[in-house]
């Protein structure tokens, strides 16, 4: 009830003892309720953010609402035990939010609840604006602002999605405790340009054997967000391992654009591929690299580390052809992983040695391998001799120039063996014997043979003879036995000679001794070419994969 016309309302009163004085009490019973306000960002697709966005809030309340609460003291928590850190006054929702992530879940929230009383809620709180720093060129929609109580349900507040606010002067009183507090929700949604790089090797020519290739990435640019951007300057820069020398650098915007491109410089150990240019919403850019160059078997390089590496998947710096990409802020969403790529240079070791039937003061490398004949005679290291090797068939050009020669001048480290690194997989050629140690004939024709890949990431070495090979009337004077390398020396079956702590692919060529003139009185030389006549028409022209260990 209101007071009488004309009464004045005091906040005190007096009476004489043993009399009696009369007043009226008059008090109003408002219902305590609470607010807090919450942020929740979306985004095009699920981008997540090294620096959270934040946004900020403003809050303004009429001087009823301010003077309602005069006096009284709020209750510190709600009915479930939430903190309620005092009544709403002008600016006390005043402040910034910033959620844990991207979604519902990852909702940011005011640190505690504010009480009004109901009747005295005409205050309004206003979402003033959204900072990214991660990407600070992103807009913003909001796209809904909700108010429900403890129980889940509407409250009746003014929303106006135009000027970003919630009003509370409309809210009535909760019919259950539960119900007192209110949670309003602002979710705003981010349009954004969402760049990103890839970085792979297309064409690896170093798993030919060639000693100097080239090696073609593809570096691709997207944008998958809803805004336009540009790919920003990205830049290519390579970290091959030690011994692969870049002889020269093409860049162009296709693959085919590479063969009719021009050298490019690096600066400071990186090539520009582009300044900036024009990426929409949802296209993307190809980009091709071309590196010519060639590897080295120098004194202090590591062949091992010609071969990539992949620490959790990720290719490492400094070995095999490591290249990553260089590009501007806030342009790659998906992180720089994948702007790494590798490509591996396998170094295919092929030996050739000598041998014989007769023992001598050597022994092969291994001495647990032991190299027989096809009648299960033992083979021995026979040194003397020298090869040459050619690309072409020497019987078919006269005119032809070994490739390779190996001769007294680089024989391995014992003196019935080399080792070649230098050719190519998928290539045949043609081995020759140019020299053939004292007593022994040499070889009557070229012996022809390709190698090829032994695993699927290029390293280890098949090697496969010739047809004529199995001919027995064409090798009547000698036996070859070839073997595969065995990179991870976890194979049973690996034969090749032992060199520099491998199994390598092996080319083992066994002569026959001469016969000699007899001395005077003797049997003349007829009886020995009969014997050898004998036993070469016997002999297996080429045999594979022989070994007895001890």
């Amino acid at each position: 009830a209101a007071p009488p016309a004309g009464a004045t309302p005091v906040t005190s009163m007096s009476t004489q003892e043993l009399n009696m004085t009369f007043a009226c009490l008059y008090a109003t019973i408002n219902q305590e309720r609470y607010v807090r306000i919450h942020k929740v960002i979306t985004t095009d697709d699920g981008r997540t953010y090294t620096t959270q966005p934040s946004a900020t809030f403003t809050s303004t309340a009429t001087q009823d609402t301010i003077d309602a609460s005069t006096g009284a003291t709020a209750s510190s928590t709600t009915s479930n035990g939430s903190t309620v850190s005092g009544w709403v006054g002008n600016g006390s929702l005043s402040q910034t939010i910033t959620p844990t992530g991207v979604g519902t879940a990852n909702k940011g929230s005011m640190a505690s609840y504010q009480a009004f009383l109901v009747g005295h809620s005409d205050f309004t709180v206003t979402e003033t604006g959204m900072t990214s720093t991660d990407d600070p060129t992103e807009q913003w929609e909001l796209t809904d602002i909700t108010c429900v109580n403890g129980e889940g349900d509407d409250v009746d507040v003014t929303i106006n999605k135009a000027t970003k606010s919630i009003n509370f002067a409309g809210v009535g009183a909760a019919h259950s405790a539960a119900a007192q507090m209110i949670d309003c929700t602002y979710t705003n949604h981010s349009r954004h340009a969402a760049v990103s790089f890839q970085n792979t090797v297309a064409t690896n020519g170093g798993l030919t054997g060639a000693l100097t290739f080239d090696v073609d990435y593809k570096i691709t640019a997207s944008n998958k967000g809803t805004l336009n951007s540009d790919t920003g300057t990205v830049q290519f820069v390579p970290n091959f391992a030690y011994g692969l020398t870049i002889n020269s650098v093409m860049i162009g915007s296709s693959q085919d654009a590479l063969d009719l491109g021009t050298p490019v410089s690096a600066v400071g150990g990186r090539y520009t591929i582009t300044g900036s240019e024009p990426l929409p919403a949802n296209t993307t850019r190809e980009y091709w690299v071309r590196v010519n160059l060639t590897r080295s078997e120098a004194a202090g390089v590591t062949i091992s580390n010609y071969m990539c590496r992949n620490i959790g998947g990720t290719p490492t710096s400094g070995y095999g052809m490591y290249a990553d990409l260089s590009v501007a802020a806030n342009r790659d969403i998906d992180g720089a992983a994948n702007n790494k790529a590798c490509g591996s240079v396998p170094v295919h070791t092929l030996v050739i040695a000598k041998a014989g039937h007769q023992y001598t003061n050597l022994q092969w490398p291994e001495i647990s391998n032991e190299y027989i004949d096809d009648q299960g005679n033992g083979l021995y290291p026979l040194s003397g001799s020298e090869f040459a090797i050619y690309d072409v068939d020497p019987r078919v050009n006269a005119s032809a120039t070994p490739i390779v020669s190996l001769n007294s001048t680089n024989v391995g480290y014992s003196p019935y063996y080399w080792k070649t690194t230098t050719l190519e997989m998928g290539k045949q050629y043609w081995l020759v014997e140019t020299k053939a140690p004292a007593g022994h004939s040499l070889l009557p024709q070229p012996i022809p043979f390709t190698l090829t890949s032994r695993y699927p990431d290029g390293s280890g070495t098949n090697v496969s003879m010739g047809a004529e090979m199995s001919n027995p009337l064409r090798w009547a004077k000698a036996a070859v036995q070839s073997y595969n390398s065995d990179f991870d020396n976890n194979s049973p079956n690996s034969q090749g000679m032992i060199v520099d702590g491998h199994y390598q692919a092996s080319i083992i060529v066994v002569d026959t001794e001469m016969p000699t003139l007899p001395k005077s009185g003797g049997l003349g030389l007829y009886p020995y070419v009969a014997l050898a006549a004998a036993l070469l028409a016997s002999a297996l022209a080429t045999r594979r994969a022989a070994r007895r260990r001890a």
